[in-house]
């Protein structure tokens, strides 16, 4: 079973701002990972966004968090890759789109720039891989698991 998706940010300082953007109060935990991913869905790019019909505010309005998650257009981007049905080409051979490169709101209402992840452990298979290299003790252990599970 373990964690299905995992939201993560390539620079430590954009991961600090997301969690007390999320969690004001509270001890930030960190763990370090190497990725390897062939190919996300690049939504960094606001020329990118009219593609998927996503607007500004999908990224940077907040959340109304009684609003249902299916409803929101990048949720529904998101469950379409757990449930691996969007693919790319790498080298004209269709490849599983393994998650989502989008821009951080938490930077953002900073006035600066930052990327985050979203990942999708059933979209991954060989060559993509997440290995955590670094972990604080008190993460649970399914965070240690090595993604794709037959790797």
């Amino acid at each position: 079973m373990g964690v299905h998706a995992l939201y993560v940010s390539p620079e430590g300082e954009t991961a600090k701002r997301e969690y007390r953007f999320h969690i004001p109060t509270g001890e930030a935990h960190q763990f370090i990972a190497y990725l390897r991913c062939r190919l996300l869905l690049d939504l960094q790019d606001e020329s990118s966004w009219a593609t998927f019909g996503l607007e500004e505010r999908d990224f940077f309005a907040g959340i109304d968090r009684r609003m249902k998650r299916e409803s929101l257009p990048l949720h529904q981007i998101g469950a379409a890759i757990a449930e691996r049905k969007v693919f790319g080409l790498v080298d004209n051979i269709p490849q599983l789109v393994a998650g989502i490169a989008f821009p951080s709101n938490a930077c953002h209402q900073s006035g600066i720039t930052g990327t985050n992840f979203a990942l999708f452990r059933n979209a991954f298979e060989d060559p993509n891989s997440l290995e955590p290299m670094k972990q604080a003790e008190h993460l649970q252990p399914t965070l240690a698991d090595r993604w794709p599970i037959s790797s």
